[in-house]
Parts: C-alpha cells; sequence; structure tokens
C-alpha cells in the first residue's frame, strides 16, 4: 500500500482510537475483501458514501500491519505497577 494511503489510515485510528497508537503502521498490506450488506432502513446507511449508500453493498478491504502501541510503563522492579 502507499504511503498517502497507510497516512489516512492511520488518522482514521487516530480520529476513532485515539492514543493507541504511537507511530504510522508499518508494512500495510492488502489480505482479501469481504462483502457488506445493510438493510434498506439500516440507521448508518445515510452515512455511507454513494452509490454504496444508495445499495447497501459493497466490498470491503480487509488489511493488516504493524503498529507500535503504547503499554503501561513497569515499576520499579518490573513488575508493571
Amino acid at each position: 500500500m502507499s504511503e498517502s494511503f497507510t497516512r489516512e489510515l492511520q488518522g482514521i485510528i487516530n480520529r476513532e482510537a485515539p492514543g493507541r497508537t504511537t507511530k504510522l503502521i508499518d508494512d500495510v498490506y492488502l489480505i482479501g475483501s469481504r462483502t457488506c450488506v445493510v438493510g434498506k432502513n439500516h440507521v448508518s446507511l445515510p452515512k455511507i458514501y454513494d452509490p454504496y449508500g444508495k445499495t447497501g453493498f459493497w466490498l470491503a478491504p480487509l488489511i493488516a500491519g504493524w503498529a507500535s502501541v503504547r503499554t503501561k510503563k513497569k515499576g520499579r522492579y518490573g513488575r508493571g505497577r
């Protein structure tokens, strides 16, 4: 995947789960896709981009990559306090 795709993905993560990763996700790659379908009266349908919001049917990429995640700092003796 391109560097701009990775930056955009990081922006989504920062918006949806702030403070979860410390740097860009490395080695993002496509591992497949899946079909997504919502009913014509689904509450999220207006938020979906056209033409997919009209049909309620789209393909979503399955992606994978590596990220650095903040963890709790260990105590003086490595006991995680």
